[in-house]
């Protein structure tokens, strides 16, 4: 199929057209030339850090309920810490969407 172009002439009150030929199309691609994306570099460091950040999570988290459980004095302080803690991680991821938000 041919792609037709219209515009005016220069100087003139006519218009005129412009036939470009067409451009052959490329075949699709067959079985062999369909390769699977590569795996994305470093992804084995990138889940064994994921998995030590988890690890580290559940470790901190035991230890502030064992602690609070054998010491029922430091319960009260440990709650406080924990909820200036997550409101301060809340803050921050806020504050973090807020930037991606207006690139």
């Amino acid at each position: 199929m041919d792609l037709l172009i219209i515009g005016q002439k220069t100087g003139a009150n006519s218009l005129h057209a412009t036939r470009l030929p067409a451009q052959p199309r490329a075949a699709p691609p067959t079985r062999e030339q369909e390769q699977p994306a590569p795996d994305p570099p470093k992804r084995s460091l990138r889940t064994a850090l994921l998995l030590l950040g988890l690890v580290m999570v559940l470790v901190i988290t035991g230890a502030a309920v064992y602690v609070a459980r054998v010491h029922p004095s430091l319960a009260e302080p440990l709650g406080v810490g924990a909820a200036v803690l997550g409101a301060m991680a809340g803050a921050e991821d806020f504050k973090s969407s807020e930037t991606v938000m207006t690139l």
